[in-house]
């Protein structure tokens, strides 16, 4: 009544109603690594990165501007190890990622013509017959040992006079005739 305004005043508030979105490009999903240390690399995506946090099997992760992160993780384990990715915005949604991938550690072998001696992942070990060149030029090496450092399963079937090596699902069949697989 006297002339005393307030100001119109407004201001516009937007309301964060949609969850981060974590995408990681390596490793891949389900793929297959094969040190037992590698960089999960990736990129979470949401309305406002500032204030994002981003935990990885639990531990924090540093989140740059554009939401890109790289962090190192450790296998403990071979096979499949799984680790939960959780990014929190500052408005308290959160997006979630289960990442699996199948560590398989790297057989590395060494086997010389004549000698017993096998350098198996930077070990030495001795085994019973040293590789050889036949008189055919055929060069044998001992299957069971290079089958072994590699985790599969072998069998001696002395009535058919085979071996049978088993490694992934799959089976091999060596007789005096030949290889069979299924």
């Amino acid at each position: 009544n006297l002339g005393n305004v307030e100001p119109v005043r407004s201001q516009q508030v937007t309301v964060d109603l949609t969850d981060p979105v974590i995408a990681v490009s390596s490793p891949t999903a389900g793929g297959v690594v094969v040190q037992p240390a590698v960089s999960i690399v990736g990129r979470v995506t949401a309305k406002d990165t500032a204030g994002l946090q981003l935990t990885v099997a639990g531990k924090p992760v540093s989140v740059a501007s554009d939401g890109a992160f790289t962090v190192p993780v450790s296998f403990d384990h071979e096979g499949v190890n799984t680790m939960e990715l959780v990014a929190t915005s500052a408005s308290g949604r959160t997006g979630r990622l289960t990442l699996s991938v199948n560590y398989i550690a790297r057989v590395t072998m060494s086997l010389v013509i004549g000698s017993p001696t096998v350098n198996l992942n930077n070990e030495f070990k001795t085994i019973e017959a040293a590789p050889f060149i036949s008189k055919k030029g055929v060069t044998m090496v001992p299957l069971r040992f290079i089958s072994e450092a590699f985790k599969a399963n072998v069998a001696w079937d002395p009535v058919f006079k085979s071996v049978t090596i088993t490694l992934g699902g799959k089976t091999h069949t060596v007789t005096q005739a030949g290889l069979s697989c299924s």
